[in-house]
Protein backbone atom coordinates (compact mmCIF):
# COMPACT_ATOMS: atom_id res chain seq x y z
CA UNK A 1 0.00 0.00 0.00
CA UNK A 2 1.18 3.69 -0.51
CA UNK A 3 3.49 4.98 2.28
CA UNK A 4 2.48 1.78 4.08
CA UNK A 5 5.17 -0.80 5.31
CA UNK A 6 4.46 -4.40 5.72
CA UNK A 7 4.70 -5.80 9.23
CA UNK A 8 4.35 -8.85 10.79
CA UNK A 9 1.13 -8.24 13.70
CA UNK A 10 1.48 -12.24 15.52
CA UNK A 11 1.52 -14.29 12.25
CA UNK A 12 -0.50 -12.36 10.25
CA UNK A 13 1.20 -9.81 7.86
CA UNK A 14 -0.43 -6.42 8.20
CA UNK A 15 0.08 -2.93 6.12
CA UNK A 16 0.57 -0.04 8.67
CA UNK A 17 1.64 3.78 8.44
CA UNK A 18 5.13 3.69 10.38
CA UNK A 19 6.15 6.49 12.22
CA UNK A 20 9.17 8.77 11.21
CA UNK A 21 12.60 7.91 12.14
CA UNK A 22 13.71 4.60 11.63
CA UNK A 23 17.44 2.96 10.18
CA UNK A 24 19.88 5.63 8.54
CA UNK A 25 22.18 3.18 6.12
CA UNK A 26 25.09 5.43 4.93
CA UNK A 27 27.80 3.49 2.66
CA UNK A 28 31.68 3.99 2.25
CA UNK A 29 34.07 2.81 -0.54
CA UNK A 30 37.95 3.16 -0.18
CA UNK A 31 40.15 1.18 -3.71
CA UNK A 32 43.68 1.12 -3.96
CA UNK A 33 45.02 4.26 -5.81
CA UNK A 34 47.89 1.61 -7.31
CA UNK A 35 49.82 -1.43 -7.68
CA UNK A 36 50.62 -3.48 -4.37
CA UNK A 37 53.32 -6.23 -3.67
CA UNK A 38 54.34 -7.86 -0.20
CA UNK A 39 56.89 -11.16 0.72
CA UNK A 40 55.91 -10.49 4.08
CA UNK A 41 55.05 -13.65 6.69
CA UNK A 42 53.48 -11.11 8.65
CA UNK A 43 50.49 -8.73 8.79
CA UNK A 44 50.98 -5.89 6.59
CA UNK A 45 48.71 -3.50 5.83
CA UNK A 46 47.01 -2.84 2.34
CA UNK A 47 47.20 0.76 1.55
CA UNK A 48 44.31 2.72 0.62
CA UNK A 49 41.87 0.63 2.62
CA UNK A 50 41.46 1.81 5.73
CA UNK A 51 38.72 4.01 7.54
CA UNK A 52 37.93 5.55 11.22
CA UNK A 53 34.08 4.03 11.61
CA UNK A 54 31.60 6.50 13.32
CA UNK A 55 30.90 6.22 17.01
CA UNK A 56 26.54 6.00 17.34
CA UNK A 57 25.50 3.96 20.48
CA UNK A 58 23.91 0.46 18.80
CA UNK A 59 25.34 1.06 14.90
CA UNK A 60 26.95 -1.66 13.93
CA UNK A 61 29.11 -1.39 10.16
CA UNK A 62 29.10 -4.37 7.62
CA UNK A 63 32.84 -4.49 6.29
CA UNK A 64 33.25 -5.92 3.00
CA UNK A 65 36.78 -6.84 1.14
CA UNK A 66 37.28 -7.76 -2.26
CA UNK A 67 40.55 -8.06 -3.59
CA UNK A 68 41.97 -9.25 -7.14
CA UNK A 69 45.46 -10.52 -6.28
CA UNK A 70 48.18 -13.57 -7.27
CA UNK A 71 51.12 -14.76 -5.82
CA UNK A 72 53.88 -16.27 -7.89
CA UNK A 73 53.95 -19.93 -6.40
CA UNK A 74 51.77 -22.54 -4.62
CA UNK A 75 51.74 -20.81 -1.37
CA UNK A 76 49.44 -19.53 0.76
CA UNK A 77 48.08 -16.02 0.94
CA UNK A 78 46.12 -14.75 4.00
CA UNK A 79 43.65 -11.36 3.87
CA UNK A 80 42.17 -10.34 6.75
CA UNK A 81 39.60 -7.42 8.20
CA UNK A 82 41.67 -6.04 11.20
CA UNK A 83 39.70 -3.91 14.01
CA UNK A 84 41.89 -1.21 15.90
CA UNK A 85 44.92 -4.29 16.20
CA UNK A 86 42.92 -7.21 15.37
CA UNK A 87 42.03 -9.72 12.92
CA UNK A 88 37.73 -10.03 13.22
CA UNK A 89 37.73 -11.86 10.02
CA UNK A 90 40.40 -13.72 7.81
CA UNK A 91 40.74 -15.89 4.96
CA UNK A 92 43.30 -17.58 3.21
CA UNK A 93 43.88 -19.25 -0.28
CA UNK A 94 46.27 -21.76 -1.59
CA UNK A 95 46.17 -22.16 -5.21
CA UNK A 96 47.16 -25.79 -6.95
CA UNK A 97 49.48 -23.86 -9.88
CA UNK A 98 51.39 -20.49 -9.19
CA UNK A 99 51.23 -17.09 -11.01
CA UNK A 100 46.99 -17.29 -11.51
CA UNK A 101 44.64 -14.70 -10.89
CA UNK A 102 42.31 -15.60 -7.96
CA UNK A 103 39.81 -12.65 -5.72
CA UNK A 104 39.36 -13.14 -1.91
CA UNK A 105 36.03 -11.48 -0.76
CA UNK A 106 35.60 -11.40 3.33
CA UNK A 107 33.15 -9.70 5.34
CA UNK A 108 33.06 -8.32 8.88
CA UNK A 109 29.66 -7.13 11.60
CA UNK A 110 31.71 -4.63 13.69
CA UNK A 111 30.18 -2.07 16.34
CA UNK A 112 29.79 1.72 15.20
CA UNK A 113 32.59 2.39 18.30
CA UNK A 114 35.25 4.80 16.47
CA UNK A 115 37.49 2.19 15.28
CA UNK A 116 40.32 1.80 12.77
CA UNK A 117 39.12 -0.79 10.05
CA UNK A 118 42.17 -2.05 8.41
CA UNK A 119 42.38 -4.78 5.19
CA UNK A 120 45.52 -6.61 6.19
CA UNK A 121 47.56 -9.65 4.37
CA UNK A 122 50.25 -12.05 4.56
CA UNK A 123 52.25 -14.93 2.28
CA UNK A 124 53.46 -18.16 3.38
CA UNK A 125 56.51 -17.15 0.63
CA UNK A 126 56.87 -16.01 -2.41
CA UNK A 127 55.18 -13.07 -4.02
CA UNK A 128 52.03 -11.58 -3.45
CA UNK A 129 51.18 -8.87 -6.34
CA UNK A 130 47.55 -7.12 -6.36
CA UNK A 131 47.62 -4.87 -10.19
CA UNK A 132 44.85 -2.57 -9.66
CA UNK A 133 44.77 -1.85 -13.33
CA UNK A 134 41.17 -0.61 -13.59
CA UNK A 135 38.19 -0.23 -12.04
CA UNK A 136 37.05 -3.70 -12.04
CA UNK A 137 40.19 -5.13 -11.07
CA UNK A 138 40.95 -3.31 -7.99
CA UNK A 139 41.48 -3.85 -4.14
CA UNK A 140 37.98 -2.56 -2.44
CA UNK A 141 36.43 -2.46 1.00
CA UNK A 142 33.25 -1.19 1.24
CA UNK A 143 31.77 0.13 4.61
CA UNK A 144 27.65 0.23 5.33
CA UNK A 145 26.59 1.90 8.41
CA UNK A 146 23.71 1.26 10.20
CA UNK A 147 22.57 3.43 12.92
Amino acid sequence: SDNQTLVMNGSNPNWETVSAGGVTLTQEKDSMSGSFTSTSTDWVDLTGLTRTISTITGGYCICSLLVPFENDGTNSTWFAIDNDGTNTEASGFRPSNGGYQSTISITSFESLDGSDIQARTKVSAGTLTINNDSEERTGTMQFLEIS
